[in-house]
């Protein structure tokens, strides 16, 4: 006992000097260059993980081309006041303006241009995340590659200079690493909830926790703006803003339905003045379970063999026995077991949900994963459209195997509510009409 003991103290005092020494970096890294002088995470990637080539030229996403195509003339970028290239860039990678979120609390390369009057805007699609400050002259991007998970850009956002794309590693993995560029760390996207426990004093915060959709509402969107309706669900975004202290929520300003933020702050830089509620949740559980497949990737990259076996069944028990925790959460995170529920109905504003809806695929029914359902949890149907992404497909077969034979036993066995049965038959049968390599994989199934 006194051994765990002391291992939990030590873990709590490694995590604690992690986080000083991330946000100190974050200071000094945000006034520095884009262009880096060393490259300490590359070599601890390429170490830690010699299956994986981190380091290696990425073509497994939609950024690393853009300068190609740009080259080429196949696309172009326009610069325009006040957002400079944004607008275009957004277009170029396909991803919706009403996508916008903002978040003040500085946990960023950005950090001296960020402020509860300037927040940080974030806009994303199902694999790329672009964030834009006001007074900047660089852009963040973040996108999944497909076998290397997060990889990290700049983009310069001056007028009248070509438009450079750069690659980042320690200036971004200072904090986007789950070892804090110690060996055997993972890249990861970072969202993080920091409350401010005082109106007038913004930079006092509570300790940041990451956000998943396993998390209570009322624990999350510290740092963020959020706008929409939540009905009587109370959080800890949108401060600080002025208004009556609300007992329920620690006397924290609370604000949990705004249609807008005009009149709050000035938003004419924006392209909208919302920050979607919807979005946020889709984001929450995107980033989660992107996170958890980037590490079961890498968990497996260690383990000899395991990209090459076709069938679950034919990896020795020790690799199993190593693979499985982390696959077991994934599962979880893809099915929604661990999501927290709603209490009531949610309701964006910015047009968010009906774009996402758009991108489907839906079955002859016109049924979709995407569909949302808003009120008892955030989608109808109870399987992440994320199944269908680039970073799943890209997993090792037998990993594969693993997930999908889990997938179908829990949602085989009767749950006790025929209401919860019905909706993971439906998932089953949408899933089976829309992606043809899990059709395929059940068909060899023993019947």
């Amino acid at each position: 006992m006194l051994r765990d003991y002391v291992y939990t103290w030590m873990n709590v005092q490694i995590r604690v000097v992690a986080q000083l020494a991330c946000a100190a970096m974050l200071a000094w890294m945000s006034a520095t260059p884009a262009t880096e002088p060393f490259a300490i995470a590359p070599v601890i990637y390429d170490r830690s993980w010699p299956g994986i080539g981190y380091t290696a030229g990425v073509t497994g996403n939609p950024v690393a081309d853009l300068p190609g195509r740009l080259q080429r003339g196949e696309v172009t970028l326009s610069w325009k006041a006040p957002r400079g290239y944004l607008d275009s860039l957004l277009e170029v990678l396909q991803i919706s303006p009403a996508s916008q979120v903002l978040v003040f609390s500085r946990t960023s390369l950005q950090a001296p241009y960020i402020s509860p009057a300037t927040p940080r805007a974030i806009y994303f699609n199902d694999h790329t995340y672009v964030a834009w400050v006001q007074g900047s002259q660089h852009m963040e991007v973040l996108t999944i590659d497909s076998r290397r998970g997060p990889i990290f850009f700049t983009i310069h956002n001056v007028p009248g200079k070509p438009l450079a794309l750069e690659r980042e590693s320690l200036r971004c993995m200072a904090c986007h690493d789950s070892a804090a560029l110690q060996p055997g760390g993972i890249p990861r996207v970072l969202l993080l909830s920091s409350p401010v426990e005082a109106q007038a004093n913004p930079p006092s915060r509570t300790r940041p926790v990451e956000v998943t959709h396993a998390m209570a509402i009322e624990d999350r969107w510290g740092g963020w703006f959020v706008t929409g309706s939540l009905g009587a669900q109370l959080h800890v975004g949108n401060l600080p803003l002025a208004g009556i202290p609300d007992p329920a929520v620690r006397n924290i300003h609370n604000r949990s339905n705004l249609a807008g933020l005009q009149g709050y702050i000035d938003a004419t830089p924006y392209i909208t003045d919302k920050s979607d509620v919807v979005a946020l949740l889709v984001l929450e559980h995107q980033v989660y379970v992107q996170n958890l497949i980037t590490r079961v990737r890498y968990e497996a990259a260690a383990q000899e063999g395991t990209t090459q076996a076709q069938r679950w069944s034919a990896l020795p028990a020790r690799q199993q026995a190593a693979l499985q925790p982390s696959l077991d959460q994934l599962v979880m995170a893809l099915t929604f077991r661990d999501e927290r529920r709603l209490l009531g109905s949610v309701r964006g504003g910015a047009g968010f949900e009906a774009h996402f809806t758009a991108r489907g695929p839906a079955d002859a029914e016109g049924r979709s994963l995407r569909d949302f359902d808003l009120r008892r949890r955030i989608f109808r149907h109870p399987l992440s459209y994320l199944l269908y992404s680039a970073q799943f497909d890209d997993l090792p077969p037998a990993l594969r195997d693993y997930i999908y034979g889990s997938i179908v036993g829990s949602f085989g066995a009767p749950s006790g509510d025929a209401a919860l049965d019905a909706e993971r038959g439906a998932a089953l049968q949408i899933l089976a009409a829309t992606k043809p390599a899990f059709a395929a994989w059940q068909r060899l199934q023993p019947q």
